[in-house]
């Protein structure tokens, strides 16, 4: 649907009418009803019209009409009223300027409601101005002062056109929430949660969460969408400032200058309170207790950085702002400092680095007018000073983000203070074992940390600091004692969960192992960093090789490579095994990566090192990599042969499946293709039976080149079908390359070269984003291109292979799997 382009745009005064007392005024005409109603509208019509009015809506007795002008809607308004004198209607009329979204459904924006509820407090023949109206008209209004509207936070000065005697308006909600000057952006669903609880009889709801998070607007927020739920009103009471749990009843009687006495005050009224920021008056919860037992008609919407433990709270723990929210937020106070602010894809960065915490994101917004957007994601997490200068009529605590997170520190006892900093140690999420063992935490002391927002807890069971509140407690950390002793300890826990996890890479564990090392992969990181500072490089040295294969496996191959090559370097000269378990790692890698021959000779220093120490997979890996630098089928044959040979005596299954894949691969090779298939399906079987996804699909993929090359096409096609099945769940980057770049050579044969073009696309973007270069696949990957070429014509193949490579993994995989899913691998 197209925006109208009949409606006034800029600057537009809104008028809104409708009839008082519709209801009753067709009881009471009856049948004449309608025929009133019609006089009506060609009344209001032609008044419209005469006066340049574009109608905008009309439901029902009520019309929404807009004008470019702003003496033009209110001379309308009054001769509209002149005009109805004569019919037995009674018709009110808002109105209100403003600067309107225009949108295909029509006007958008704040501008409308408030021109829709002045005309819902006014009286039938009477037209009420806003403020913002009345500045446009020469003309001597009546003024009726500030009123609250539905729906508004703030108050609203209303003017009335002429000097007609009417009733009070209906603007009967009775509060004392304070005006916010700047409007709150996303949190409509949570708005729209917490008004729900209150709604169902939920009498004290407890808003929690970080300093920063919008506790207080967000109460605010909701309470004026409740105002009119509560006829004796609704009562912000500020206690930031009250430390003494006595005083909190007398402030609440301030605020509702209940001087006959508090109690006396609530015990018949329905209404409810805003109490906000209770965490430092814990104490004080017996006090709420008493005035809702006391006061049946009261509710407490309360904000607090942890719960009140009362039997009838309901707490409603905040979360962040979404990342799109996030970055509405930023550009929205950016541009009240720079109008010409434009949002990019750094915004959404620094939003997603600060956690979505709002009074983080205003305070970096704030540094628009001195900084561009990748400076200040460049010196986010440097120092918490960049995330100051709020508003100067902000409270103290907020107008740094290091002030309200030390608000919440000061709160802690000595042992809570003491385990916020030491979980600093934690570059990112963190499970409970790891916490008692590191830190000595306890389950409830981790919970005393959750309850005061400092910590959070997944759904999958572990635990994380917010970064900005992180930064907070590592600058704590670095100036208590024992940093350095903490972190080793981390590093050398770390280093061992590896190694008890490594051998689980290799059987029916892998899915499992790969989603606990990366989600451990932060602490992974920070281990390794820890160690290669330290002055012993066996443990690091340990770690790196105990990752290696998680690296390749996940196709992290760059930052296997760093690791890998600073560890190996740091263990020159050193005779330990840990030496040749390094070389072994980056025989690997230095191998995915293209580099042959420095794989080879890594792989014959590690070879050395792990017979001299009799360390026995670590030959078996070694051989791996001689056979894959080998410099001929045969070599590699031999190779593979002896691998196969060992493994088999040594009870190492995993080994002998992987000595089978690659004596398959030396027979293809060497052109012996019904020998490679035979081997690469043994292979398989091993591999099914170990539970080693990746060397099952890669045996798959072996004997379905062996059958390609064959001219078996069919049965190609079904088994690289069924090996791509085995990655729908698990996405392994090289796998997927083997997968993608066999099916689309078939397809280059059978007649669905356009899908094969694409899938080869998407396996030619898995090898350029993880720097894969092995050069066999990347031989294959050329072939099946020009067979595709060959096919469709240069242009057309790239363009196809264009569109695969803007696929994700996921959706490529997919992609292949739309047939031969469901053929069977053996």
């Amino acid at each position: 649907m197209p925006v109208r382009s009949d409606l006034p745009t800029g600057t537009v005064t809104f008028l809104f009418t409708d009839i008082e007392g519709s209801t009753q005024l067709v009881h009471s005409l009856g049948e004449r009803y309608a025929a009133v109603l019609d006089e009506h509208h060609g009344i209001l019509r032609n008044v419209w019209s005469s006066y340049g009015g574009v109608e905008v809506d009309t439901a029902g007795d009520a019309f929404f009409v807009a004008f470019a002008e702003a003496p033009a809607a209110v001379a309308a308004a009054a001769a509209a009223q002149v005009a109805l004198e004569a019919t037995p209607v009674r018709v009110r009329m808002g109105l209100h300027t403003g600067t309107p979204q225009l949108a295909e459904s029509g006007y958008v924006g704040i501008d409308v409601h408030k021109a829709a509820r002045i005309a819902g407090v006014a009286h039938g023949r009477q037209v009420l101005l806003s403020a913002a109206t009345s500045e446009l008209v020469d003309l001597q209004l009546r003024d009726l002062g500030a009123h609250r509207l539905k729906d508004l936070l703030a108050p609203e000065h209303l003017f009335q056109l002429g000097d007609e005697e009417f009733p009070t308006l209906k603007t009967r909600y009775v509060t004392n929430l304070p005006a916010e000057g700047n409007p709150i952006i996303g949190r409509s669903h949570e708005i729209a949660e917490l008004v729900a609880l209150v709604r169902d009889g939920n009498r004290l709801v407890t808003l929690t969460g970080a300093g920063g998070s919008g506790k207080t607007r967000l109460a605010l927020n909701t309470a004026a969408e409740l105002v009119e739920r509560f006829p004796d009103g609704v009562w912000f009471v500020a206690l930031s400032a009250v430390v003494d749990p006595g005083l909190v009843e007398p402030t609440i009687a301030q605020a509702l200058d209940a001087r006959a006495g508090l109690r006396d005050e609530l015990r018949q009224k329905r209404l409810l309170l805003v109490l906000d920021n209770l965490e430092q008056i814990l104490g004080a919860a017996p006090v709420v207790a008493d005035l809702l037992a006391e006061a049946p008609g009261l509710v407490v919407l309360a904000t607090s950085r942890e719960r009140l433990a009362l039997a009838a709270e309901r707490e409603y723990p905040l979360a962040p702002l979404a990342i799109d929210d996030g970055s509405a937020l930023f550009t929205e106070r950016a541009r009240r400092l720079v109008p010409s602010f434009e949002p990019d894809g750094i915004v959404d960065e620094i939003v997603r680095r600060l956690d979505g915490l709002p009074l983080a994101v205003e305070l970096a917004a704030a540094r628009v007018k001195v900084m561009t957007s990748q400076a200040i994601l460049d010196r986010i997490g440097r120092s918490l000073d960049l995330l100051s200068g709020g508003g100067r009529d902000a409270p103290a605590r907020q107008r740094t983000l290091r002030a309200t997170i030390e608000w919440s520190h000061q709160l802690l006892s000595g042992e809570e203070r003491e385990l916020f900093r030491r979980l600093a140690v934690f570059p990112a999420s963190f499970d409970l074992e790891a916490t008692e063992e590191i830190v000595g935490a306890s389950i409830d002391d981790l919970g005393a940390l959750i309850e005061k927002s400092l910590v959070r807890f997944t759904e999958s069971g572990r635990y994380f600091m917010l970064e900005t509140i992180r930064t907070f407690a590592i600058e704590r950390l670095e100036e208590g004692p024992g940093s350095g002793a903490l972190r080793e300890e981390h590093a050398t826990w770390f280093a061992r969960l590896a190694a008890r996890l490594e051998p689980g890479l290799r059987d029916a564990r892998q899915a499992d192992v790969i989603g606990r090392l990366t989600l451990e992969q932060p602490n992974l990181r920070a281990a390794l960093d820890t160690l290669h500072a330290a002055d012993d490089p066996r443990l690091e040295a340990t770690l790196a090789a105990d990752c290696s294969y998680f690296w390749y496996l996940t196709g992290q191959l760059q930052e296997g490579l760093s690791r890998l090559r600073a560890a190996y370097e740091r263990m020159h000269g050193r005779e330990e095994v840990e030496r040749g378990r390094a070389a072994n790692g980056l025989a690997l890698i230095t191998f995915m990566t293209g580099d042959a021959k420095s794989s080879g000779r890594l792989a014959e220093e590690a070879l050395t090192f792990c017979a001299r120490h009799g360390d026995v997979p670590g030959i078996l890996r070694a051989l791996t990599g001689k056979l894959a630098a080998a410099e001929s089928p045969g070599e590699a044959r031999a190779l593979a042969s002896e691998q196969v040979d060992i493994a088999r005596i040594a009870g190492e299954r995993w080994y002998e499946a992987l000595g089978l894949c690659n004596a398959g691969v030396s027979e293809r090779q060497l052109g012996n293709l019904e020998r490679s298939r035979e081997l690469t399906l043994e292979s398989l079987e091993v591999a099914l039976e170990v539970g080693d996804v990746q060397i099952a699909v890669g045996s798959a993929c072996n004997a379905a080149h062996a059958e390609l090359l064959l001219g078996d096409l069919r049965a190609a096609k079904r088994r690289f079908g069924a090996a791509v099945a085995l990655l729908a769940a698990r996405p392994l980057p090289e796998m997927a390359i083997w997968c993608l770049d066999g099916l689309a050579a078939v397809a280059a044969r059978d007649g669905d070269a356009e899908w094969g073009a694409r899938l080869l696309g998407g396996a030619e973007q898995i090898v350029a984003s993880t720097s894969y270069g092995h050069p066999d696949t990347r031989l294959e990957l050329a072939r099946t291109r020009a067979a595709l070429e060959q096919t469709l014509g240069v242009e057309r193949a790239a363009a196809l292979r264009g569109e695969g490579a803007g696929f994700e993994l996921a959706a490529v995989i997919d992609l292949a799997l739309q047939e031969g899913s469901s053929a069977r691998l053996i």
